[in-house]
Order: C-alpha cells, then structure tokens, then sequence
C-alpha cells in the first residue's frame, strides 16, 4: 500500500523501519522515500505486511497491534525486499531491521546504513534511547496524534525521518 506524505527528503535516501515477530520474522516494513516521475518529485510511504509463517505470540500481538487474521493473505516474510533503490537507508536501531532483511535474501551490504540511535548517542551523550524518547527530546510534535494508530512501522519511518 502507498500513501502520501508530507516530509521533504533528499533523492538519494530512504527511511525504512521493520516490524517483526520472534526469530526476526518481517510482519510489516515501511520504507519512506524520494520518487520522481517524468520530473515530478514526491514523498512515498511504502507499507508491506507479511505473514510469519508461524503464530504471533500474544506479546507481539500487543505490541504491534497486528492481528495473526491481518496477515493470513499475504505473503511470507521471506519476500520482504525495500521497494526502491536508494544508497542511504536511515533508521532507528537499524542493526535488527538489517538482519531481518539479511534474513529474507535481501542484499544490505551494498547499502549505506544511517542509525539515529547512534547519532541520539552522540549528539547527547545517551545510550539506547527509544524512538520516542528521541523525537520527544528533538522535536515534540503532537500535530500527528492518532494519524498512526494503523501502521506502527509507518508512525516509526515518520518519525525517524522527522529526526
């Protein structure tokens, strides 16, 4: 699924986060990204889910808000591929949404990995802040309260791409 979005971003990245069950298995990945077609540039907002091939523990349900019934229909986690070539990928603790993605037959080497937790870690001298800490401290912007409550990895992808 694609939808619009309003943040501005160079042609050469993208914004991805990945949800996932036990194991590293892909459930839903968001990438946000730069398209231009026929010189119109726009933001897109990539939203896949996928089923696990397995069943969701009820701390995951929990967690990601996705019921095992939403990703009966859709395809195994193992396709899950980022949709566009871009040589930057951004995120946050990137380091399991790689292996994850390593784990499906992607190829992530090639790609050049930006983690805004790392860069948080610098910039303030903290360790491992969650994302919401993150842009709590950064940015606190309540403008987009409620517009996530369907895609958890799509709220992550806004929000790390707003950091």
């Amino acid at each position: 699924m694609q939808i619009k979005c309003d943040i501005k971003i160079p042609d050469d990245i993208a914004v991805i986060d990945a949800e996932m069950c036990d194991r590293g298995r892909i459930i839903e990945l968001t990438t946000l990204f730069t398209s231009i077609n026929k010189k119109v540039r726009r933001t897109v907002v990539n939203i896949d889910r996928y089923n696990p091939k397995r069943k969701m523990n009820d701390v995951v349900i929990s967690y990601h808000g996705i019921q095992q019934k939403e990703l009966e229909n859709c395809k195994p986690f193992f396709h899950a591929r980022i949709k566009c070539k871009k040589k930057y990928i951004i995120g946050h603790d990137v380091r399991n949404d790689k292996n994850a993605l390593q784990k499906c037959g992607e190829r992530v080497d090639n790609l050049k990995w930006i983690c805004t937790q790392k860069l948080i870690n610098v910039l303030f001298k903290r360790k491992n802040m969650s994302l919401q800490k993150s842009i709590d401290l950064l940015i606190a912007d309540e403008k987009y309260t409620g517009m996530f409550d369907m895609y958890k990895s799509y709220k992550d992808t806004y929000n790390t791409a707003q950091l």
